[in-house]
């Protein structure tokens, strides 16, 4: 024990014991670390809070429950004391949701884990399961999770459901408020902790809001039945042919898909993982079932473009680089290693003409802009969005390549602004700035009942109200 721990953690080391308490400057600033670093506005942000208060931010310790009975005891104490908790999966996220306002305790819930219980249609785990984990489990019974986000390897389940979004899947099967989750259980930050469950839409405001709702502690996933997945990369001789491409086949039905986008000509260069198979011009990463990749290259060929099968998806490493992991929220790891000064913003193109965005965004920014589209099929995202028509919202991950110059990001947010298009803000760590939710109410209602002292990730949700 360290004589000069505070009261709250030596209280949290004498209930927990020692191994799920950690106070040391070198286990806080290693469980600080996300990867908010792709964003050079959260970067510099965090830079210059670390000029000034330290590179542990106030963070006093960092706490790791094994059991729910654990994180009552954490909840408990912590509420008592009134100190500030940030909950922590396996630090994937993009949003800078490690670096605390005020301090506290960060909870890592990767000792929350468990075997996946696989039931016909569903599967349920601890929140600290890896999402990976309950694929495999799903696919030992026939059946699989319909959407995974691209770190599934890594990533916990309950860190994805309260971070992120979307997925490996999205562009079916929609984002997590489309009915991927049934059912999760809380626990409430009070000084007597209560444990509740959440159905249907219940789950909602818990989804996406930078875990500052409730502590989840177990999930409840639908599961669909298996499919056998192939990685494919198509090539166009140009992006609006690769483009019309991923538009037909994402909203043609017919087919099964767990991703289809296409990539900006400036863009392919960057898939050094595609080297053996890699040809000139603009391309297509697309997973898709086994049983219709003949369909999909007519189709592909109908556009003027072909398809090169790269490998069979599975859930574990096959030696090859996953055409799943140079999507969604994996993409930029590889940009940054291409184009080191690049910066993201996520674009939500015109429903009905997605190249119309692409133009009046190429007229203002010309090459500074390289482009993908995808599409997501989220009937909780248009209503969010204010977009009432089509039935799949067409995305995109815009790469800036010099967005590390100062104000470059904001600038292109502000045309958006002007020219009524439709974004997410990647570089805020601030719920009423994320741009999916203009309705807030429902998020401070419900935190207001499962937190009430504001306790969880203090100052991500500004409308918060704090019961003293």
């Amino acid at each position: 024990m360290n004589s000069g721990e505070s009261e709250v953690v030596r209280e949290l080391r004498e209930t927990l014991g020692d191994q799920a308490v950690r106070s040391s400057s070198e286990d806080i600033i290693k469980l600080m670390q996300d990867e908010s670093w792709l964003s050079p506005v959260l970067q510099r942000e965090l830079d210059r809070r670390n000029a000034k208060e330290g590179a542990k931010l106030g963070v006093q310790a960092v706490i790791r429950p094994s059991s729910e009975d654990d994180v009552r005891q954490m909840a408990a104490i912590a509420a008592r004391h009134r100190v500030a908790m940030t909950p922590r999966g396996a630090g994937t996220s993009n949003f800078g949701l490690l670096a605390p306002e005020e301090g506290g305790l960060i909870i890592d819930f990767r000792g929350l884990t468990g075997e996946p219980e696989v039931k016909d249609g569903s599967v349920r785990a601890p929140a600290g399961t890896l999402q990976g984990k309950m694929e495999r489990a799903a696919r030992d019974k026939g059946q699989e999770m319909p959407v995974l986000t691209t770190t599934y390897s890594v990533a916990t389940i309950g860190g994805w459901l309260c971070g992120g979004h979307a997925g490996l899947g999205s562009s079916v099967h929609g984002a997590v408020w489309d009915g991927l989750v049934e059912e999760v259980r809380v626990v409430t930050v009070e000084e007597k902790p209560r444990t509740l469950t959440f159905r249907g839409h219940e789950i909602d405001p818990l989804l996406h809001t930078f875990g500052t709702v409730g502590i989840v502690t177990e999930t409840t996933m639908r599961a669909d039945p298996l499919h056998e997945w192939l990685e494919v990369v198509g090539f166009f001789p140009k992006f609006a042919q690769a483009s019309a491409f991923v538009q037909e086949i994402s909203n043609d039905m017919r087919y099964r898909l767990r991703v289809a986008t296409a990539q900006d000509e400036g863009l392919m260069p960057g898939l050094r993982q595609l080297s053996s198979i890699m040809q000139p011009g603009a391309g297509v990463l697309l997973i898709i079932d086994r049983d219709q990749f003949s369909d999909a290259s007519k189709l592909a060929e109908s556009h003027g473009g072909s398809l090169v099968e790269w490998q069979v998806w599975k859930p574990t490493s096959t030696g090859k680089p996953s055409v799943a992991q140079m999507v969604y929220g994996h993409r930029m790891l590889w940009v940054k290693r291409y184009l080191p000064e690049a910066a993201f913003c996520h674009i939500y193109y015109d429903a009905d003409r997605p190249d119309e965005t692409v133009r009046l965004l190429k007229e203002r920014f010309g090459d500074e802009l390289l482009f993908e589209m995808k599409f997501i099929r989220s009937p909780w995202m248009l209503r969010a969005l204010g977009i009432k028509n089509g039935d799949s919202l067409p995305a995109a991950l815009c790469v800036v390549r010099n967005g590390s110059e100062h104000g470059k990001v904001d600038e292109i947010h502000a045309f958006c602004d002007g020219a009524g298009i439709k974004y997410q803000n990647a570089h805020t760590n601030v719920i009423e700035e994320n741009g999916l939710f203009s309705n807030v109410e429902p998020i401070v209602r419900l935190k207001s009942e499962l937190d009430p002292y504001n306790l969880l990730s203090r100052g991500r949700l500004r409308s918060a109200v704090t019961r003293q």
